[in-house]
Formats: structure tokens, C-alpha cells, sequence
């Protein structure tokens, strides 16, 4: 049996996981972050999770927003996150538009896979945390385990078609199951 290891890597999606859902946010004051976000994240920390964000930001391909605009936003999330404790490691974002055929945009794993290699942690201690199908499939392409949370859009997502390891009705209840996994993770 494979032992629990010294730290675990969380990656969320942003939009409606951790921030509450907004079409294209480009203002950094417009950053909210969602209700139990802190104390789960906080909950993970203190049991040895690192965190790093990978979002698609498809409004900087459809000229929506700037790159700068995007970071500005990461920046404010981060701030809010780091003001309560919690300090999110590495941050990604796809910038591409969906025709692009980037190999950056999730579902596909670059992302999770450069999380993972950034912080030294291999998929059996890794975890995806979305709301939405493509977060899921991110996860599952990078060969580790995904949670669909019921936020943001996960609220539309039928359980069913997401495919998911685990279906969260909030952000507590998706820590709880991570707690619970790498207590066993073989």
C-alpha cells in the first residue's frame, strides 16, 4: 500500500470554483470568492495540500480582455486567498479561443501536467477540482482524480454525463473527499 504523502496538489479551475462565476471577468475588483472556499482550502492546507489554479481564459483569444487584465484578476484572487492563509502555488491560463486547438485549453492536460511537475507531485496525489465537464476530463487526461463541484456552472452539469470521481454540492463537502482519498490513495 502506498503510504499518505507529505503534501497533495489540489488544482481548481477559477470561475464558479473558487470566484463566483462572472462572463469574462477582466476587472479585478469584481473578484468574489465563493462561500466555504477559504475554510475548505484552509482545511486542505493544514493536512499538506498545495494549490495551483488552471482556468481557460478564452475572452483574451476572442479580444474580449488582455493577458494583463487576466493576471490582474489571478493577482486580486490570490491576495484575497493569501489575506485568509492560503497561498496558491502556481496560477495557469489558457488564453486561447476554443478554435484555436492550443494544447493548453482543458480538457487537454498541459496545464495539470505542468502543475504536477511544478510541484513535484505525482498524479496519485492529485486532484482537479471544476465546475465544469471539461475541468473533469482535464483531470482524468492528466491521469488524476476529478471533482465535479456543484457551483457555477456545475450547478447545470448533469451528474450523470460529467463522468466525474466525485460530485461535490459545495466546496466543504469536495474537501472532505480529498481528505478522505489520500488517507487512502492505492
Amino acid at each position: 500500500m502506498t503510504e499518505r504523502p507529505q503534501k497533495f496538489l489540489v488544482i481548481f479551475d477559477r470561475d464558479g470554483t473558487l470566484i463566483t462565476e462572472k462572463d469574462y471577468l477582466s476587472d479585478p475588483t469584481e473578484v468574489e470568492l465563493l462561500p466555504e472556499v477559504v475554510p475548505a482550502l484552509q482545511r486542505l492546507a493544514q493536512q499538506g495540500g498545495v494549490f495551483a489554479v488552471a482556468s481557460n481564459q478564452s475572452g483574451i483569444g476572442r479580444g474580449y480582455f488582455s493577458t494583463d487584465d487576466a493576471r490582474a484578476v489571478n493577482v486580486r484572487m490570490q491576495r484575497l486567498l493569501g489575506e485568509q492563509g492560503i497561498e496558491i502555488m502556481h496560477s495557469y491560463f489558457c488564453p486561447h479561443a476554443p478554435e484555436d486547438d492550443c494544447r493548453c485549453r482543458k480538457p487537454k492536460p498541459f496545464m495539470l501536467e505542468k502543475a504536477m511537475k511544478d510541484t513535484g507531485v505525482e498524479p496519485l496525489f492529485s486532484f482537479m477540482v471544476g465546475d465544469k465537464i471539461s475541468d473533469i476530463e482535464a483531470g482524468k487526461n492528466a491521469g488524476m482524480r476529478s471533482i465535479l463541484v456543484q457551483t457555477g456552472y456545475g450547478k447545470k452539469v448533469d451528474p450523470g454525463s460529467a463522468k466525474a470521481d466525485f460530485i461535490a454540492v459545495s466546496m466543504a463537502a469536495a474537501a472532505e473527499w480529498i481528505l478522505d482519498m489520500i488517507k487512502k490513495p492505492g
